[in-house]
């Protein structure tokens, strides 16, 4: 999984990778990642919101793309 990371949007592959199999806490953390350093990108902020809300926390999902609206209205 080391070369996907390192593949044009590898890491964003990296996420629905790991949610794929499964890893919801891996993919989350990728995710994490992704969006420290690229807050405003609306394809991650909509992943994140659905691996949060995949994982047991709608209200951190429902959260995370209010915060997204305001960003992009």
């Amino acid at each position: 999984m080391d070369a996907l990371s390192r593949c044009p949007a590898g890491r964003e592959r990296l996420v629905e990778h790991r949610r794929r199999r499964g890893d919801l806490a891996g993919a989350l953390a990728v995710a994490n990642d992704i969006l420290r350093e690229a807050p405003a990108r609306v394809s991650s902020r909509l992943a994140r919101a659905h691996l949060l809300a995949a994982g047991g926390d709608p209200r951190a999902a429902a959260e995370d793309l209010a915060d997204l609206t305001r960003t992009w209205p």
